[in-house]
């Protein structure tokens, strides 16, 4: 064995466990070292440490650590220093006594303790174990609920079955968040996605239906199909309902003759007193023959007064929508919610 030997004022020679008290005492001490190791108790030499620790531990005249694999020591002075240091009892946390080696076995084993099935380790406090999943399994952590998970699998199960997490409702599958969502549905549901419900359906047919049924969605009164949203709707009305010809509004009565001895165009020809009702009515309030007839669906005049439209695209004379709004806060035609700002005075 080298002799060669880095000195600290506590060090032991390692061939034969002297402690010297300076530098000094210690070179001349390894100067006159024997090559071979002694035992001394058993008056023996060995060719180095290794073989000598080998006798230690297999004779009985020097005692072993049973904790240890039957380490064995030089005498029971240096067991008793080795078990101070290496086997101290301890009490954990929860009140158990144990040695300091039996601790990791403990945290695991006991109920009273978290515990990471991924990595076989239990820990003291819960502050520990959220710290170790923080640290060693930053990759399957749920930032909006704070919480930390072992796998990635069970961290995509509780994205599934956390009502705190939006999900896929063909694909069964959970996401952190809306963003993640919407992403997944516009590539692999994009002709059956509901972008406004965050929602896939199995067919295009079921999505116009939802449309059609979803509170959250605007219907055209007209031909009562559902649509996306307010905007796409409005373009339904431009291309399918415009120009809207309504039945013209016209007086209750006829004009009155009396005292007149020539009969009216009512009592003589009433459906062509009505058409010529209809013409003057038509002339007077939109002289513009080719423009299309606005009527307000309140007051049902054939051509409304400062023509108005809200934005679920029905048109009203704009006092009449203004005064509907300011009282009831919704449209007079689909009954949706509006406000002021949302009337849109046209010029057609």
């Amino acid at each position: 064995m080298s002799s060669v030997q880095t000195f600290t004022p506590t060090s032991k020679c390692k061939i034969c466990e002297k402690t010297f008290p300076s530098r000094l005492e210690y070179d001349r001490h390894l100067e006159n070292h024997p090559r071979k190791v002694p035992c001394k108790p058993c008056n023996k030499l060995f060719r180095d440490q290794y073989f000598l620790d080998e006798h230690y531990r297999g004779s009985p005249n020097h005692p072993n650590c049973p904790r240890c694999a039957n380490r064995g020591f030089f005498n029971k002075r240096t067991l008793r220093d080795h078990w101070l240091v290496e086997h101290p009892e301890i009490r954990c946390s929860c009140g158990a006594k144990m040695y300091k080696d039996q601790l990791a076995g403990h945290l695991f084993a006991s109920s009273h303790h978290p515990v990471c099935r991924a990595c076989k380790m239990g820990f003291d406090k819960e502050e520990d174990y959220e710290q170790h999943l923080v640290e060693d399994h930053a990759d399957s952590r749920c930032e909006s609920c704070e919480r930390g998970f072992e796998t990635h699998e069970a961290l995509t199960e509780h994205w599934a079955s956390s009502p705190a997490h939006t999900r896929c409702d063909l694909c069964e599958l959970g996401f952190p968040n809306d963003f993640v969502l919407k992403e997944h549905l516009d590539s692999e549901h994009a002709d059956s996605t509901c972008d406004q419900c965050l929602r896939a359906f199995k067919s295009k047919e079921e999505l116009v239906e939802h449309w059609k049924v979803s509170v959250d969605h605007p219907n055209c009164d007209i031909c009562r199909r559902g649509f996306a949203n307010n905007t796409a709707l409005q373009e339904h009305t431009a291309t399918e309902h415009l120009p809207f010809n309504h039945p013209v509004w016209r007086p209750l009565s006829p004009p009155s003759t009396a005292g007149s001895d020539t009969p009216s165009l009512w009592e003589v020809d009433p459906a062509r007193a009505f058409l010529s009702t209809n013409e003057s009515t038509r002339a007077l309030s939109n002289p513009n023959t080719n423009a299309p007839s606005m009527h307000c669906r309140i007051c049902h005049r054939p051509a409304c007064k400062e023509l108005t439209m809200t934005c679920c695209g029905h048109f009203f004379c704009y006092q009449c929508i203004l005064n509907e709004v300011e009282q009831r806060g919704r449209c007079a035609a689909c009954n949706i919610a509006l406000l002021p700002f949302a009337l849109f005075k046209a010029d057609f």
